[in-house]
């Protein structure tokens, strides 16, 4: 993959990011909220399928080691970041039966609050694409069968926590389709300045019609309609992506949104868990009152941009300091082979 194809990924990975950190700061089912819930999530594994495509002729390993590589990759920074959160949890409220489930919930892999889930779930989906992908069956059938058990899954769920098998599987599917994206743009010979007015007509599409399917949530695999939901986030993933593919933003802009996303796993493993956000308020208030600038979303952004210090502080300290929380040294070791 050329170093464009890597910024602008970045790129998008940034602008998902602040999606993700403003979604949690006004989570609700009012009108921001249910737009970006309704792509938000999705992108992540899109854009995995979006890489997938593009890495396709690269050797690949065995099935084991693609495993142990993801599993260093994802669930090793999965329980370092949830065990910090509890032990941080713990000595605020106290070591009890709260500690105990917190516990049991990250050794489950359903994630012990926030954005935790995401991770077992990248996981999971990433080693099921793969997985897939090695079957002698072509990959547009493999997705409709995927889509069909999602289907089945949503209609008659079988016990209460399905949901956590359903989203799996919705991810998986996102890879699928990030990866058909991918394809279809490189066949396509097409101009970039008419790829970006696809883009822009499909996120004016995403914005206009998120409305009507209400506040989803991957993290409990609600789609409400799932014609609806998987078409506003083809509509706000292949949006963004082609925007971020064929726009050249200025470097004041993509600079910092591609640093974030390049952090994207520090913030997403620490806005929520760890007392960011309320402390982003508490200094929000203090500096405007109770009352706020009097508009819900102006105070929002004010609110997001002085969580987004916050997690650059978090983010210098955990570069400098605190590698040793997001891979393992024998990840580094090998990667430098």
């Amino acid at each position: 993959m050329t170093k464009e194809r890597v910024n602008w990924i970045d790129t998008v990975r940034g602008i998902a990011i602040v999606c993700v950190m403003l979604g949690h700061i006004d989570w609700g089912e009012n009108p921001l909220c249910v737009w970006i819930y309704s792509f938000h999530m999705p992108i992540w594994f899109f854009l995995s399928g979006v890489l997938a495509y593009h890495t396709r002729e690269a050797a690949k390993p065995a099935l084991p080691r693609f495993i142990q590589r993801k599993a260093a990759r994802l669930l090793y920074p999965y329980f370092t970041f949830s065990l910090i959160s509890i032990a941080y949890i713990s000595v605020c409220l106290g070591f009890g039966r709260d500690t105990v489930l917190l516990l049991l919930a990250m050794i489950s892999l359903l994630g012990i609050s926030g954005a935790m889930w995401f991770l077992p779930v990248m996981f999971f989906s990433s080693v099921l694409f793969e997985s897939l992908g090695r079957i002698k069956l072509r990959r547009f059938l493999i997705l409709l069968l995927l889509l069909a058990l999602i289907y089945a899954g949503d209609r008659f769920s079988p016990f209460e926590y399905y949901y956590a098998v359903q989203r799996v599987l919705i991810a998986t599917s996102f890879i699928f389709l990030g990866y058909y994206y991918a394809a279809a743009v490189a066949a396509a010979p097409i101009k970039k300045s008419a790829l970006l007015l696809v883009g822009l007509g499909m996120l004016a599409c995403n914005l206009l019609l998120s409305q009507t399917n209400g506040l989803v949530d991957l993290h409990y695999a609600t789609m409400n309609t799932m014609l609806r939901y998987y078409l506003l986030a083809l509509l706000g993933c292949g949006g963004l992506c082609l925007i971020g593919s064929s726009l050249t933003l200025p470097g004041w802009i993509s600079g910092p949104l591609s640093y974030l996303g390049k952090n994207s796993l520090i913030i997403l493993t620490t806005h929520v868990n760890l007392p960011f956000i309320s402390w982003s308020r508490s200094v929000f208030s203090l500096l405007f009152g109770e009352d706020g600038l009097g508009h819900r979303y102006a105070d929002d952004l004010v609110i997001l941009l002085i969580l987004l210090l916050f997690e650059g502080l978090v983010i210098a300290l955990v570069n400098r300091f605190g590698t040793f929380l997001l891979h393992p040294k024998y990840l580094k070791k090998d990667e430098k082979r």
